[in-house]
């Protein structure tokens, strides 16, 4: 009676399993990979409808910084289920030094909110690194975003031409002359790390674009590009979460027309 396997009855078994193992590998990194991308969608429509229900609270559409110089993110924050730590940011102090006000959070709250940021973003610490007095002695870990609102079509701060103004400048859906299906109102960036909150004490003016962007035509894959910076990425295969300012998300491709992709970015 033959009793257990040949060496070489062992050797086959193995290779019929090491491929089978190979053919699904793959197979699980797609579905990995589709299931971070449907998370990020699901983070970007929760900023569509706090958008929504921004508007309908105050008949504007939030500006890029409030009158604290923080971000749209804090404007928002009320409205996407984070109401404690919205009133913790404004209720009244004894200083009026928003760089004391941060160091406060850092140090009181959990600042670090899976919804802002996507789970494909695997090259971004999960915190920002805070240095008020810029002397690395002080340094407080905020919680980070690649979430940015979309401002317009250019380079010009000056000039916005999308749902994102300036605080004088903020419009209401009377201005703008497309239906709202087709103007993007947030985008994702894969590369660019900053706190959520903006960084009331920053000198350089173009530090303002890691917290929104514009659409004009690059290289979204390109990260060695330095206009990335002022623009659109993502980790995700299939192009870049864009959420419009009816509400609704879908992928915009890489391969898609670059000045269709231009226009979304204005109100005109």
């Amino acid at each position: 009676m033959r009793k257990g396997f040949t060496l070489v009855e062992l050797l086959v078994v193995i290779a019929i399993i090491g491929i089978l193992m190979g053919l699904a590998l793959p197979a699980v990194q797609q579905v990995r990979s589709a299931a971070r991308c449907a998370e990020c969608k699901n983070n970007s429509r929760q900023f569509g409808l706090a958008l929504l229900n921004f508007y309908s609270n105050y008949q504007k559409y939030p500006s890029v910084k409030n009158s604290n110089d923080m971000s749209w993110h804090v404007s928002l924050l009320r409205f996407l289920d984070n109401q404690p730590l919205s009133q913790f940011i404004k209720q009244p102090r004894t200083f009026s030094d928003s760089n004391e006000l941060l160091v406060e959070l850092a140090i009181s709250k959990e600042t670090q909110l899976p919804s802002m940021t996507c789970p494909s973003r695997t090259n971004l610490a999960d915190t920002f690194e805070y240095d008020p007095d810029k002397d690395g002695d002080g340094i407080y870990n905020l919680g980070s975003t690649n979430y940015v609102a979309i401002c317009g079509d250019n380079f010009d701060l000056e000039n916005m031409n999308g749902v994102f103004r300036t605080l004088s400048e903020r419009i209401t859906t009377g201005k703008i002359k497309k239906p709202l299906s087709t103007v993007a109102a947030f985008g994702e960036r894969s590369i660019g790390d900053v706190a959520w909150f903006g960084l009331p004490d920053q000198e350089d003016v173009e530090d303002d674009w890691l917290l929104f962007a514009n659409t004009l035509d690059q290289d979204f894959e390109d990260n060695n590009s330095d206009e990335i910076f002022r623009g659109m990425s993502s980790n995700h295969s299939g192009g870049i979460n864009v959420c419009f300012v009816d509400g609704h998300v879908k992928i915009v491709s890489y391969q898609m027309d670059p000045a269709l992709r231009v226009d979304m970015g204005s109100i005109e």
